[in-house]
């Protein structure tokens, strides 16, 4: 059986539509616990370094650099009133000042498979 070519690639993973690259990309997050640091020994850093690449304002997301990833709850858009937040990604960037200072940035990870 042929299998379908990947359209969309997130780095080296390569997905047939965006629709199968949001529903990989929320199964991951959904996996993670909240409030878990996800840095660079971690499993999933070097995907959401790749997805990070996609969002249209990444340039500004990312600074200097990425420090590490933290997964919250966001309690401000939740799916449907009375459910359970979703869950957010904010990322820790390094600003590029002499001294080391820290900015964190949210985002959101649907904007960057559209």
């Amino acid at each position: 059986m042929i299998q379908p070519s990947n359209k969309y690639f997130i780095g080296t993973i390569g997905f047939t539509t965006k629709k199968s690259c949001a529903n990989y990309t929320r199964m991951i997050v959904n996996a993670l616990d909240t409030r878990i640091i996800v840095n660079e020994s971690h499993i999933h850093f070097t995907f959401l370094c790749d997805l990070i690449q996609n969002h249209p304002d990444s340039g500004d997301k990312i600074g200097a650099g990425i420090k590490h990833f933290i997964v919250t709850q966001n309690y401000i858009n939740k799916v449907k009133e009375g459910t359970e937040a979703v869950k957010l990604i904010e990322l820790l960037k390094n600003t590029g000042f002499r001294v080391e200072t820290i900015q964190i940035e949210k985002f959101c990870y649907f904007r960057c498979v559209k």
